[in-house]
């Protein structure tokens, strides 16, 4: 990818926080993940638990159109995915070959 692309893609996911974190509490019941894909196109793709459809939309965000995509059927949302990890966290840690460090637990997960 140009250097160029890839700045203004930067830009744009900078600008789309203020985005995701409104999706995160419009859809809190139901949210599964948010992700950024940079192929087959630049987009966020927002995985919903349910079958009910959500339109998809487009946000304008540091000088490009962002669409926004929303995917229905996700087995699970990601507090209750989180949960999990928090309650067996020891169990998994116990189960790697080389565990991380440290792991802390939250609506963005971060290795440390």
């Amino acid at each position: 990818m140009p250097l160029d692309v890839a700045l203004h893609r930067m830009r744009a996911q900078a600008a789309t926080i203020p985005v995701t974190d409104a999706l995160r509490r419009e859809f809190a019941d139901r949210l599964a993940g948010i992700a950024v894909e940079h192929d087959p196109a630049y987009r966020i793709v927002v995985l919903l638990t349910g079958t009910d459809p959500v339109a998809d939309r487009v946000v304008d965000a540091g000088g490009m159109s962002v669409p926004l995509v929303f995917r229905t059927g996700a087995a699970a949302t990601l507090d209750r995915i989180l949960g999990q990890i928090r309650a067996f966290q020891a169990a998994i840690r116990a189960a790697l070959p080389h565990p991380p460090a440290s792991v802390r637990i939250s609506g963005r997960v971060r290795l440390s």
